[in-house]
């Protein structure tokens, strides 16, 4: 039997694990592997997705099944004042000229933020906040991991081929929710995200077969607008939140502009992501924490533990 260079491809992306196999497959596939990830662990899998069913929603704070995304007003603004006022103070020490340089041919840069984080740094409140956590926990299927709490810096300066400024999934797991704080005023001038209903993006991904390949990962601006009913644009002024499921949703960002973006990014994904190794625990920037008493169980989990 031959076997074509095409199919050589994914045996090989198999022999690597069942994670990196999974992340390049179609839709349905993907729920197929992920099912089997989290039966190889089934105990922890149990223990989040039970704990997650306990967890009350509040606040107002949910995000629906069939939008996959929402804005969320719900914090005071002295709050969020105080979020927007612990990035910039982290963003200060951000080395972005050199980060610049270095970026190739990305339309951003990241300052990653889960080392320097400690339990009263606001940015770590939200990210823990019980109402958050529900909300995600819920729409997750299991309590979460944070992946990390980054800054993105995007210059919008041009235009790059085959990059996130084209619509996309980030295929890291069949569901990943990333919290979105806007640092500056933003709008259609600074290249802001652009978002698609989960629904009409899910129809769309399983129409034309979606895989987070190299040559099938960027969908056209014309194939994607047709299938939607509408496009939320991510704009509005510092302290601004959004919750979206990248995974779900198609989305673009940090198209060229007139004027950069900062956005604080907080990322959760279920510990049995593809993205993830076995050994989570030992991978996850914010996981250090999880073993410190100031912490209560719920939160120990979110930070990484096992």
């Amino acid at each position: 039997m031959r076997i074509g260079q095409g199919n050589l491809k994914e045996i090989l992306y198999l022999v690597r694990g069942m994670r990196a196999f999974g992340a390049r497959r179609t839709p349905k596939s993907r729920l197929r592997v992920a099912w089997l990830l989290r039966a190889l662990q089934w105990q922890r899998y149990k223990t989040r997705r039970d704990l997650a069913q306990t967890l009350p929603l509040a606040n107002g704070i949910v995000i629906p099944e069939d939008t996959g995304y929402a804005r969320l007003r719900a914090f005071e603004p002295g709050f969020l004042h105080s979020v927007v006022e612990s990035a910039n103070a982290h963003w200060a020490s951000f080395d972005l000229e050199g980060a610049l340089k270095e970026r190739g041919g990305r339309p951003f840069v990241a300052q990653g933020l889960g080392g320097k984080l400690q339990r009263n740094d606001p940015i770590l409140k939200l990210a823990l906040h019980p109402s958050v956590v529900a909300a995600v926990s819920r729409y997750i299927g299991m309590v979460p991991v944070i992946e990390n709490i980054t800054i993105w810096y995007s210059p919008n300066d041009r235009a790059l081929e085959n990059s996130s400024q084209y619509y996309h999934l980030d295929g890291q797991d069949v569901r990943t929710v990333q919290l979105f704080v806007l640092l500056d005023r933003v709008t259609d001038e600074n290249g802001p995200l652009l978002v698609i209903r989960a629904d009409e993006s899910d129809a769309l991904a399983e129409r034309v077969q979606y895989r987070k390949t190299p040559g099938t990962k960027r969908l056209d601006d014309a194939v994607v607008e047709a299938a939607a009913s509408e496009v939320v644009r991510f704009t509005g002024n510092a302290g601004d939140v959004l919750i979206a499921d990248t995974d779900r949703c198609f989305h673009l960002g940090s198209r060229e502009g007139k004027a950069p973006r900062r956005v604080l990014v907080i990322q959760y994904y279920s510990p049995f992501a593809f993205v993830l190794p076995h050994r989570w625990d030992r991978a996850l920037p914010l996981a250090h924490l999880a073993a410190r008493p100031e912490f209560n169980s719920t939160e120990r989990l979110v930070l990484g533990a096992r």
